[in-house]
């Protein structure tokens, strides 16, 4: 409703031979905000709509992912963000870390209807690739139905560790395996640090712990 806060984590730890099959939708009127966290950890499969529809001016939309996948698990994201009210933000930043032979598909759309003026949105998809095996299709699309935003874009990236980076941490005196965790931990740190409550940040570190492991 108008001038409503929200805000959501789901944490999802299934067993490998879960097939996990899931739909969000929000609906945000005038001066509202919504924060939305989706920790994305087990299962064997994981299908997961997104549906945020602004229908009021000034609502603030912010939706935050992070998918920690090995294994043969595969990751199917959809998103639609679509933007029907003046001075309204919708932005998305999801962030894969992919080890083994596990696949993410992240698809997702940003509707800016005419009616939208003033409007912000911005979509990224980001995924490091943690295995030769390991696969990303970040796809992106931007449907922009009137010429007054303030800015609408996206950006998508599937790849390796750089190995300079690696380098630089390893020369520090760690060995391969926990200079990977150190680097992958601080990629997902840009989710982490948008968490309000310390507790539930340190929850979603717990329930990360298993896949890219515990740091000091």
């Amino acid at each position: 409703g108008d001038g409503a806060q929200v805000r959501y984590v789901g944490i999802q730890r299934f067993g490998d031979d879960v097939w996990d099959l899931g739909f969000q939708h929000y609906t945000s009127k005038r001066d509202s905000t919504v924060l939305s966290f989706n920790v994305l950890v087990g299962s064997h499969k994981t299908k997961l709509g997104i549906d945020s529809d602004i229908k009021g001016d000034g609502a603030t939309v912010k939706l935050y992912g992070l998918v920690a996948a090995g294994a043969d698990q595969r990751i199917d994201v959809n998103s639609l963000q679509r933007l029907d009210g003046r001075a309204s933000t919708s932005d998305l930043l999801y962030l894969s870390a992919l080890y083994e032979r596990a696949h993410a598909t992240y698809y997702g759309v940003i509707r800016v209807e005419p009616t939208s003026h003033g409007s912000g949105s911005y979509q990224e998809c980001r995924n490091m690739l943690l295995s030769d095996k390991a696969g990303a299709d970040p796809i992106p699309v931007l449907e922009i139905l009137t010429n007054d935003v303030a800015r609408c874009g996206h950006g998508a990236t599937a790849g390796r560790l750089d190995d300079l980076e690696l380098f630089y941490v390893m020369s520090r005196g760690l060995d391969r395996a926990s200079a990977e965790q150190l680097l992958v931990r601080g990629f997902f740190q840009r989710v982490i640090n948008e968490i309000p409550d310390p507790q539930v940040g340190a929850r979603v570190l717990a329930a990360l712990a298993p896949r890219i492991g515990r740091m000091a």
